[in-house]
């Protein structure tokens, strides 16, 4: 009968590392861009950074203020009718879903950035082949080359 121990240890062995992982995107990406164009992209992803958070920023500022209103007992901006109840909730819900999507591109920015610092950036993470620079330049933080995008989409 095997012990804990060894069953763990057999499970850790099988899973890839994060080290492992790194090591095989590396061996495939020794540069596929010259500093110049990494420095190109790291720049145009700050830039997008920078206006996303501002954006998310002013998404989450009305929700809060919103929230505020209504925590404070104030009615006097308070819809009366069902109608208008309605679509303030659609309007709030909305708001919300847009500062969660601005969200999580801002992390995928800051994954891209990462990418970038250990010379991962450009490659596809599912086949490894280079991402289009037409396609970084739309999408500066893509992490899927398109073939593999619209594999991912249709399934």
């Amino acid at each position: 009968m095997a012990t804990k121990k060894k069953v763990v240890r057999k499970l850790k062995s099988k899973r890839p590392t994060v080290k492992k992982l790194k090591a095989k995107t590396l061996k495939v990406n020794v540069r596929l861009f010259p500093s110049s164009e990494l420095k190109h992209f790291h720049k145009l992803l700050l830039q997008r950074r920078a206006k996303i958070a501002g954006v998310a920023e002013q998404l989450e500022g009305s929700v809060l203020k919103r929230s505020m209103q209504e925590a404070s007992g104030d009615l006097s901006s308070q819809p009366l009718h069902m109608a208008d109840l309605g679509t303030d909730e659609f309007e709030e819900s909305l708001t919300i879903g847009l500062a969660e999507d601005k969200e999580k591109e801002l992390s995928e920015i800051d994954e891209a950035l990462e990418r970038i610092k250990d010379k991962s950036y450009g490659a596809c993470e599912n086949c490894s082949k280079p991402i289009s620079k037409e396609r970084l330049k739309i999408i500066p933080h893509a992490r899927l080359c398109i073939k593999c995008k619209e594999k991912e989409e249709s399934s």
